[in-house]
């Protein structure tokens, strides 16, 4: 046979023709549009696959449907980065057929790679994607942590049917791995916390239950009670009151359960939840008193917890609470709010019968008190100490500011104090005469002192 007429029929025989090319250099032109994804890397692999996912199947579908699977060897051969790729899209549609075709030709896949392939199934529904990745290296061993907040997942994407299959498959492993694998404490918070947060926003009880239930069979006591902590202090933020009632705890009574929650709804802080729980039959104790007071340094939340301090202390006094008991918060809390600087948490306390911190109000300049809460005190306490208590207290008072070196409350007390006597004059002077006496403070007192002198 001639080359003439040899020619023609291998340039019309596709299968011929494909044979010529096999041996040439370049990519192949059906192969061409698959070069946009050449980018990839294993390390954002899923990242990028999810950017690209349009693009993906928009190429890869109609390339699948005019080579069929036949054609991955090769495409693989000549596009390495492809094999990645082709996985991804096949675990995405749940086509079993490809993974396990590519299981035939590359084998088992990195751990890297698995991982992606089966967030990506769970993602996606296909529990028989999951199951074709066995033929590529996955066993329910190696990807304990993945089931267990895919698990979580899956319930949160109301896919209940993922969600139990995880569960089967976590199951297979045997107790001692399971065992020395939460005992690492590997777990995945953020996608714990993503998941927990959709169910408790979406107010979705029996899903939540189910989880707890579930996980519980897995994870250790400790952090199944931090994911319990967690999900209420998340309802409570919420308001999600149903779930704090109707979820139940095997571990704690339902009173338990709110007394802990009310020490969350202080530390959030909020009322609505303090109140919710007081109508709920949750008892108010010492403790909660003293720590909502300790709370006022949180000064964002401020006015918010003396609001909480105020209901509280209402409910607590409803409740029966000691006057020993009383004496002893109302103490406590005085000392917080003094050190909070504010006006309302001292008129807070004080309201109550709380006495005032006299020596907080006297070292109020070696404190760094601020001026408004020393006038506030100035003027409650001159309407409810005896004349010449108060007068005492107000030279020892200026005293202590000079011998702080505070001249703005060296100021203030000047403009405040009265000085009755030479003696009064004389121990100011002497405070003075320290060596550690700022200059202009002591030229302040001279200028006051004089002053009264020749009154």
């Amino acid at each position: 046979m001639t080359s003439s007429v040899v020619g023609p029929i291998v340039l019309t025989s596709k299968p011929l023709f494909r044979c010529i090319c096999d041996f040439q250099h370049g990519v192949y032109h059906d192969m061409l549009p698959f070069l946009q994804f050449s980018v990839v890397q294993s390390q954002n692999l899923l990242q990028y696959a999810i950017q690209v996912e349009a693009e993906l199947l928009a190429t890869v579908q109609p390339w699948l449907q005019e080579f069929g699977l036949a054609r991955l060897d090769r495409l693989m051969a000549t596009l390495p980065f492809m094999r990645s790729i082709i996985l991804l899209y096949g675990a995405r549609v749940g086509d079993c057929e490809m993974l396990e075709t590519i299981a035939r030709i590359a084998g088992v896949q990195s751990i890297e790679l698995l991982t992606n392939l089966l967030n990506i199934a769970i993602a996606s529904s296909h529990t028989q994607v999951i199951e074709s990745l066995r033929r590529l290296g996955y066993t329910p061993e190696n990807y304990i942590g993945h089931l267990f907040c895919g698990m979580g997942e899956a319930i949160a994407a109301s896919n209940m049917a993922m969600a139990q299959f995880l569960d089967r498959e976590l199951s297979k492993v045997d107790q001692v791995t399971l065992q020395s694998w939460f005992e690492l404490d590997q777990l995945d918070r953020r996608r714990m916390t993503t998941t927990l947060k959709h169910l408790v926003n979406a107010n979705q009880g029996d899903s939540l239950a189910w989880l707890l239930q579930t996980w519980s069979k897995f994870a250790n006591v400790i952090q199944m009670n931090q994911v319990r902590a967690y999900w209420r202090r998340l309802a409570l933020e919420l308001s999600k009151w149903t779930l704090l009632s109707s979820v139940e705890d095997p571990q704690k009574s339902l009173k338990a359960l709110f007394t802990d929650d009310l020490r969350d709804a202080l530390r959030i802080p909020s009322l609505p939840a303090v109140h919710w729980l007081v109508q709920q039959g949750c008892p108010v104790h010492f403790d909660h008193i003293t720590d909502v007071s300790r709370a006022w340094s949180y000064k964002d939340e401020l006015d918010v917890l003396i609001d909480i301090f105020d209901y509280l202390w209402a409910v607590w006094l409803d409740h029966g609470a000691s006057a020993d008991e009383m004496k002893t918060a109302l103490y406590i809390s005085n000392e917080y709010a003094w050190h909070t600087n504010s006006v309302r948490a001292i008129d807070s306390v004080w309201s109550k019968r709380g006495k005032p911190p006299i020596r907080n109000f006297i070292d109020a300049a070696r404190n760094g008190s601020s001026l408004k809460v020393v006038d506030f005190a100035y003027h409650r306490l001159k309407l409810s100490m005896p004349v010449d208590k108060f007068m005492a207290m107000e030279i020892e008072a200026l005293l202590a500011a000079i011998r702080s070196n505070q001249i703005h409350y060296v100021e203030w007390w000047l403009n405040h104090v009265e000085l009755q006597s030479q003696d009064t004059v004389d121990a100011v002077l002497q405070a003075t005469n320290e060596n550690k006496i700022k200059p202009e403070i002591r030229q302040l007192v001279e200028s006051k002192c004089k002053s009264w002198l020749t009154d």
